[in-house]
């Protein structure tokens, strides 16, 4: 054998481990053998305060003196959206979301306060499982970053992701989550490991953000293994049941109120306007 057939023999068996040992899957692809591989659980525990609706949708529709678009705007354009746009389409989910969040920001803003609405944040995670190690990567759509002005927004606003990455104190951002799938539910892994692969590479104990199709809207609240305190479990997604807009966006109102509170306490795990199963 020539010490060129040993090379490529000695390099196709190296391959053959690595693919046995780390194992690679990027966000849409997971499934729930995946969060079953890493140690993720995912459930239905947060249910809406009902009596507390009126108080949210009120929340939802208020505008500010500094607000350039207001609730009225906001879903005239919305409405606009849904009959000219396909929303069948990942791109037509993608514009209605950008209209809401832009919305959201609009209303947080003021002298003291202002909301960067940052897309396609890129975050890369490996977790250790029995079987060897388990990388991900992917896009989180949308970080919404609550700061004050000053230096550190400002570079935020100009360099966004180098902003994130660097700094050491990392900011209460939520998250927000998209997928072209019209059926939230079926897409829970791929928000799940999202989310689960953020918190590590930024070291979050707890976040809370939205998993949206555009149409659909789904609050979710994520805690890692330093807030669960129990090692078998590397992270744990709990969510709501999905808000859709409505035929006459008559949920539009209630979708924003609940992005608006989520955007002021992003890491947080107690909730507002949600309860857990074990309060109910």
């Amino acid at each position: 054998m020539s010490s060129q057939d040993a090379f490529d023999r000695s390099v196709e068996e190296l391959s053959k481990v690595l693919q046995q040992t780390l194992k690679h899957t990027p966000f849409p692809n997971a499934d729930t053998n995946t969060l079953r591989d890493i140690g993720l659980q995912c459930y239905y525990d947060l249910f809406l305060c009902e009596h507390k609706r009126g108080e949210i949708e009120a929340e939802g529709k208020a505008d500010t003196t500094e607000s350039c678009l207001s609730f009225d705007t906001t879903f005239q354009l919305v409405s606009f959206i849904r009959n000219s746009v396909p929303l069948q389409t990942e791109a037509g989910g993608r514009i209605l979301t950008n209209i809401i969040l832009l919305h959201v920001a609009s209303t947080l803003h003021s002298r003291a306060w202002r909301v960067e609405v940052i897309s396609e944040f890129p975050v890369e995670a490996t977790f250790e499982t029995n079987s060897g190690n388990h990388s991900f990567s992917g896009l989180v759509d949308f970080v919404l970053v609550h700061v004050s002005p000053g230096p550190f927004s400002n570079h935020l606003h100009r360099s966004p992701i180098h902003a994130l990455t660097a700094t050491k104190s990392m900011p209460d951002t939520p998250i927000i989550i998209g997928t072209e799938k019209n059926n939230l539910v079926e897409a829970l892994p791929q928000a799940t490991v999202t989310v689960a692969s953020y918190c590590k590479q930024h070291s979050l104990s707890v976040l809370r953000g939205c998993f949206t199709s555009g149409e659909q809207w789904m609050p979710f609240v994520y805690r890692g293994p330093d807030a669960l305190g129990n090692s078998a479990i590397r992270g744990e997604f709990q969510h709501a049941k999905y808000i859709s807009l409505g035929n006459d966006l008559e949920n539009l109102a209630l979708i924003i109120g609940l992005l608006r509170d989520l955007t002021s306490n992003a890491c947080n795990y107690n909730q507002k306007y949600f309860l857990h199963f074990d309060e109910l």
